[in-house]
């Protein structure tokens, strides 16, 4: 009752978001499922076009172990957001899914964000650095790969070898390091700069 008089002045004095936000915390902290889905709740219906707030209430829930119910935080943030959001919410869901041992549903958002907007190498840079985080090589060089021999910008694609090469220095595999030194030399030759 005296926590409903506290948020009550507080949500009159300060920026409701940021109150609720607190308490969010407050929830996950003290292990209050009940409370912390009320909330959720609460929030996605007040403050529903707000990419930042869904992303705070799927790790609120992941933390608590609600992984059901941060998947339908990330469901509903895809249908109520606009498009241009949708983009860094997925990114956010998918490294929330691999850090909480959904590593096949991390790769898949991965791979859905990949296969909708393929030219986003800032994307693929997240992606790799997740799986080189999982120790998934084999992967890593499939998913470079793939994004190397798609037609992009030349500007992108300079990116992309860089961070392959890099990459593949932190693995410590030198003779591959090599290969994909010989495989950029060959897009350069291929595009006659």
């Amino acid at each position: 009752e005296s926590l409903q008089k506290v948020l009550e002045e507080a949500l009159q004095m300060n920026e409701p978001l940021k109150i609720h936000s607190k308490l969010l915390d407050i929830y996950v902290e003290t292990g209050k499922h009940q409370d912390l889905v009320a909330l959720v709740e609460l929030m996605m219906r007040k403050y529903k076009r707000e990419p930042s707030m869904y992303i705070q209430c799927g790790a609120a829930c992941f933390q608590l172990g609600l992984v059901e119910k941060a998947r339908q935080v990330m469901q509903k943030a895809i249908s109520l957001l606009e498009k241009k959001e949708h983009v860094a919410v997925l990114v956010q869901f998918a490294l929330m899914e691999n850090r909480n041992g959904g590593r096949e549903r991390a790769e898949a958002l991965f791979e859905q964000v990949l296969a909708v907007y393929p030219a986003r190498v800032d994307v693929c840079s997240t992606y790799v650095d997740m799986l080189l985080k999982n120790g998934d090589k084999d992967h890593i060089r499939q998913v470079m790969e793939r994004m190397t021999s798609q037609k992009l910008p030349a500007r992108k694609m300079k990116i992309l070898f860089k961070k392959w090469i890099e990459v593949e220095e932190r693995m410590g595999d030198h003779e591959q390091v090599e290969v994909v030194r010989q495989r950029a030399a060959q897009y350069i030759e291929k595009a006659k700069f």
